[in-house]
């Protein structure tokens, strides 16, 4: 459901429910979330003007996260992500190994190699085009290549009087807020972005119709959350049996490492069903690549058996129960046939199992994740 702008007495909020009307790139929705960004982060509690090229570096660094990370297509045409790709191309490899929470850095990277002609090129229409809404009577049956100019007179004729978003100043060189819209955006910042983000995933969702959790995948996150719990229940686990890793098959003697089967940059969760325990060489091998499921998928069923026979012993029935529901809610397990015995529940997780893995393995590879084998890790030893 889309976000509710929050009303005001001061600007008003028709022509921004206009923003996205007619929208074909993502550039326009990065754009404006990169100003939003830069308002917010502003220390000055009263308007100054902001760098057009810092809002360029913003939506570049915002698009990074969901094209690089998560693979998510943007569009065939998206010059945005055009321009990302050779901004990317002239570094070292080291920002693909940048995490959810390594955006500053990668902001950094983007700003020191954003070329002028490439920043000037991306300043030419969106930051014109996103205050059209404010003159949609004057723009009409102009033609195209008049518009530009026509947008940056109005807005700075009737800076005051209609108060639109900002007006340029220069040659788009920089935003000159209004002051109404910079109080309102400070007051209503993280309800902004929301509406601008609901927007958003309505716009890519048909162009990435087999991305599980897109929502998820849209802008970065502080921090991943913790697998706390999830090392506790394994750690006690191999405690208690003898276990071998569903990979290499080398003998493992603790947690030193929780991998996740299909990539947590794909499936962006830390589900109990795809998480396995391997060693830390195993893990750094494997990467965001996805293993052969269809041949793991036998040992993946009968080790989340035994451990789900197992940790009835050493969980509190309702977190038994929490566990045991993922399975249930997410491979449309049997709950009653899961942890009664271990052959029951091997059999029902098998199925399970086999169904799901290897259709979401082929959506991953189709969006270009890497393939994997085990004795990828083995050879590095």
């Amino acid at each position: 459901m889309e976000a509710m702008l929050p009303a005001s007495d001061y600007v008003s909020l028709i022509q921004l429910r206009r923003l996205f009307s007619d929208t074909t790139t993502s550039y326009k929705y990065l754009f404006f979330l990169a100003l939003l960004d830069e308002i917010a982060e502003h220390d000055a509690p009263s308007p100054t003007a902001i760098a057009t090229r810092d809002v360029i570096v913003g939506a570049l660094a915002l698009a990074w996260y969901p094209t690089k990370y998560f693979r998510i297509s943007l569009g065939t045409q998206d010059q945005l992500v055009q321009t990302l790709e050779a901004v990317c191309s002239r570094g070292p490899d080291g920002i693909d190994r940048l995490r959810p929470h390594h955006l500053a850095a990668v902001r950094m990277f983007v700003d020191q190699r954003l070329e002028k002609r490439e920043a000037a090129q991306l300043s030419r229409w969106v930051p014109y085009r996103l205050i059209s809404p404010w003159f949609q009577e004057e723009l009409r049956g102009k033609r195209d290549h008049l518009k530009n100019g026509l947008i940056a007179k109005l807005a700075d004729d009737t800076f005051h009087r209609r108060r639109p978003l900002y007006r340029l100043v220069g040659k788009a060189d920089a935003l000159e807020v209004h002051p109404d819209w910079w109080v309102y955006v400070k007051a209503n910042h993280t309800t902004l972005r929301e509406w601008v983000l609901w927007h958003w995933l309505t716009y890519l969702q048909p162009r990435n119709p087999t991305v599980p959790s897109l929502s998820a995948k849209l802008v970065p996150v502080v921090e991943r959350a913790s697998l706390t719990r999830q090392r506790s229940y394994w750690r006690q686990y191999v405690e208690r049996q003898p276990m071998s890793c569903i990979y290499t098959g080398e003998r493992l003697e603790g947690v030193e490492s929780l991998d996740h089967v299909l990539p947590w940059s794909f499936v962006a969760h830390d589900r109990w069903w795809n998480l396995v325990p391997v060693s830390s060489r195993t893990n750094s091998s494997k990467g965001d690549a996805i293993p052969p499921v269809a041949s793991i998928a036998p040992d993946l069923a009968e080790l989340h058996a035994k451990a789900l026979v197992e940790s009835r012993s050493y969980l509190s029935a309702k977190a038994w129960r929490d566990v045991v529901a993922e399975y249930a809610e997410d491979l449309r397990a049997d709950a009653n046939a899961l942890g009664g015995n271990v052959e029951t529940t091997r059999i029902e997780l098998a199925g399970c199992y086999r169904k799901s893995l290897p259709p979401l393995a082929e959506m991953a590879l189709l969006q270009g994740f890497p393939s994997w084998s085990g004795s990828n890790a083995l050879a590095a030893t």
